[in-house]
């Protein structure tokens, strides 16, 4: 089986974390300097059929050949330890990861560290990569979470030569957490988890009468060839393109007169065999793609003197007995296919149940494994506000002047590993300003089935702050037996909290009913916060116009979240005359005009004179977190009349920061561009009788028909 390594670009939202493991460490003291890591290296070995327990895995499904560890501490970064080579000794090589085999199933690595003493460091563990593997093209930590993969370009096996001289061994991953000290001995254990999902046949339909089945071929379908080293969100699978040649050795099924178990195989001559079975043989890396390429499996053999082939997709039944969900091939599981026979049919059926590879020893593929952290207990120094349950925010603000602090605690079944992360770079220019301070040791809770611990993260100042900007970065909360279970939390450096998802500083102004109105410092679409605003009659070029669209961002016509652009009624006016469908078919994607700016009088659809309520939230322009602002919260910009225009721009006498773009509008009957640089038009959200409140800087602020393309300027929910 020829290997080869492949690097994939993923972009994903976090860093995937590290399982936690009991650390016990040793009491004698290294020569100076050493730092030395002891691992004892297990795989989960038990395999199960329908709840009946099988012997070990296989020898070879077990074997550790050679052990690579990739050790990071935050501030030392990623070292890399390679597996010691054939007669390279640990005196000469000990800063080579040397393996034992003990024989009773497990083994021992020993190591000696570089670097990263006096510090917890992730230890992330990869057996049996080929030998001639370049360990050197791993360059960063991210880079081995997010993008390093492992594939073949035959079917994963562990039995049987690659190359002259040179046996197949499943590649196997673990990782754990461990705190490294300078001339002591850290012991660390790892379970180890195989890339591959094992693939079994039994064939209950197998006889010699009419209607027996004898099952004699066997390949997957859609079989991903590529896996990731490091499970990604829900054991994702690498977009690689799936083959269809992964076949069954025919030597491997076997006769068997009762239950499959080593201690009744039989023979055809022996004439007691009830069913057969193809185990150990197929084997394949994981596909999470069950829409568009699950992998399944054919199947192909006799039946009453015909050669028949049956598709078996990946699918169980529920509860029901006719709703069946499509099955993603997860790695270290085994999918076992039982083939029945279908009483006075000249056909078989099939059923398929999936059992764990290793759930005896490795807690990574349990059943709760998808449950993600329960965060309590927050509490949080130099916080400006915190938004969503106090107990367990969603989002906190920090003034970038001084340091602060938060603490909470996370409880999990299978413990719990926190990390911090930026949207950007730009996010972190000033420096990595999270940082995880404490870590306390865990507890056990709720009858010993919980685990507790509780962390500290340190919120560094921004010595040099622009009050425009805001800096965004997450605490990642998650389950360290399955990195997707996660939970975020969004920590915001600066004067407020960021717009969307975009950089730019909200603005918090005036108040409704005793609670502050936080304000977009935009309008949906512009990318700039205004400053000038040219007139169109003094534009002088397209740099000017384009200024001017960056500035002043989208129309929209009440109630539609289609966006309008200043100057684009030559390509997206609907036809003069059309005729006006109701609210809800004018805003079906598959709407004749859904993207097109609908010219009339007094609305752009039909029933507005019985629509009765406010702009609709699932057609609001506004970004995930903020809204279309209700006439009450246009008040507030209203009461500050005059609202005079100074270089295209209002400008807040009593909040200078917030500041609106004399955008102009939309005409309502005839889609036309005009008052930029004139003029400012505001939408609210509040409707009533067939008409909407807008506010523009004439000041007006009064009930409008729905037709013109006025701008938006959102609040946060």
């Amino acid at each position: 089986m020829k290997y080869s390594i492949t690097f994939f670009l993923m972009s994903l939202l976090f860093l995937c974390a590290c399982e936690e493991e009991e650390i016990s460490k040793k009491t004698q003291p290294l020569p100076d300097g050493v730092m030395r890591l002891s691992a004892t290296v297990s795989n989960g070995a038990k395999t199960r059929a329908l709840n009946d327990p099988l012997g070990d895995a296989t020898a070879d499904e077990k074997r550790v050949d050679r052990i690579a560890f990739f050790v990071y501490t935050q501030a030392e970064g990623m070292q890399i330890y390679v597996p010691a080579a054939a007669g390279e000794s640990y005196d000469d090589f000990p800063n080579k990861v040397h393996l034992t085999d003990n024989g009773d199933g497990s083994y021992g690595a020993k190591v000696d560290l570089t670097a990263g003493a006096g510090y917890d460091a992730d230890v992330i563990a990869v057996a049996n990569l080929p030998e001639e593997y370049d360990y050197t093209q791993i360059v960063s930590w991210k880079g081995l979470l997010d993008s390093v993969t492992v594939a073949t370009t035959t079917m994963p096996l562990c039995t049987g030569e690659y190359d002259t001289g040179k046996k197949n061994a499943f590649v196997m991953f673990a990782s754990a957490t461990v705190a490294l000290h300078k001339e002591k001995e850290a012991a660390v254990s790892f379970a180890m988890e195989r890339l591959v999902a094992r693939i079994d046949i039994t064939n209950k339909a197998y006889g010699t009468g009419k209607n027996a089945f004898k099952l004699t071929k066997a390949r997957i379908l859609q079989a991903k060839p590529a896996s990731y080293i490091t499970p990604h969100d829900l054991y994702a699978s690498p977009e690689v393109v799936t083959v269809n040649d992964w076949k069954l050795d025919p030597a491997a099924v076997k006769l068997y007169n009762g239950e499959v178990q080593t201690d009744n195989e039989t023979t055809e001559a022996n004439g007691d065999a009830i069913c057969q079975a193809a185990w150990h043989t197929l084997y394949t890396y994981e596909n999470d793609d069950v829409a568009h390429t699950p992998t399944c499996l054919e199947v192909t053999g006799e039946m009453n003197g015909a050669t028949i082939t049956r598709k078996i997709p990946f699918e169980v039944t529920d509860a029901d007995g006719i709703t069946k969900n499509p099955v993603p091939i997860v790695r270290n599981h085994r999918y076992l296919v039982q083939i029945n026979p279908a009483p006075g049919e000249t056909d078989i059926t099939y059923r398929l149940t999936v059992d764990e590879w290793n759930a005896v020893d490795t807690v990574n593929v349990q059943p709760n494994q998808d449950q993600p952290p329960v965060k309590s207990d927050y509490s949080a120094t130099g916080a400006t506000a915190v938004f969503g349950d106090p107990a367990a925010p969603d989002s906190l603000l920090f003034a970038a002047a001084t340091d602060g602090t938060i603490s909470f605690k996370a409880a999990c079944p299978f413990d719990i590993k926190v990390s911090v992360d930026y949207a950007s770079d730009a996010d972190k220019a000033s420096g990595e300003w999270l940082s995880i301070t404490d870590i306390s040791d865990a507890t056990i809770t709720k009858a010993g089935a919980t685990i507790e611990r509780t962390f500290t993260i340190k919120v560094a100042k921004n010595d040099a702050p622009d009050a425009s900007l805001v800096n965004r970065g997450y605490i990642l909360i998650a389950n360290a037996g399955n990195w997707s279970a996660i939970d975020t939390v969004t920590v915001f450096q600066g004067a407020n909290i960021a717009y969307g998802d975009t950089r730019f500083a909200a603005v918090t102004m005036g108040a409704v009913n005793g609670i502050d109105v936080v304000w977009a410092p935009v309008n949906v679409g512009a990318t700039e916060i205004a400053t000038n605003v040219i007139k169109d009659a003094d534009i002088q070029n397209d740099q000017e116009k384009r200024s001017n669209d960056r500035q002043c961002g989208y129309y929209f016509q009440w109630g539609r979240k289609v966006p309008f652009t200043y100057g684009g009624e030559t390509t997206d006016l609907a036809p003069s005359g059309t005729t006006l469908s109701t609210y809800a078919e004018a805003t079906k994607p598959d709407y004749t005009y859904a993207d097109k700016f609908i010219m009339d009088n007094n609305a752009w659809f039909s029933d507005y004179s019985s629509f009765g309520k406010n702009w609709p939230r699932e057609n609001d322009p506004c970004p995930a977190g903020w809204r279309v602002p209700t006439k009450d919260e246009l008040q507030i910009i209203y009461d500050q009349k005059p609202l005079t225009i100074t270089d295209g721009v209002w400008t807040s006498a009593t909040t200078p920061a917030f500041v609106l773009p004399a955008a102009g509008d939309r005409v309502y009957n005839t889609g036309k561009s005009e008052a930029r640089g004139t003029t400012a038009v505001y939408w609210s959200s509040t409707f009533e009788s067939g008409k909407a409140y807008r506010l523009n800087t004439d000041p007006l602020l009064e009930s409008r028909d729905l037709a013109p393309g006025y701008s938006v300027r959102c609040v946060k929910e």
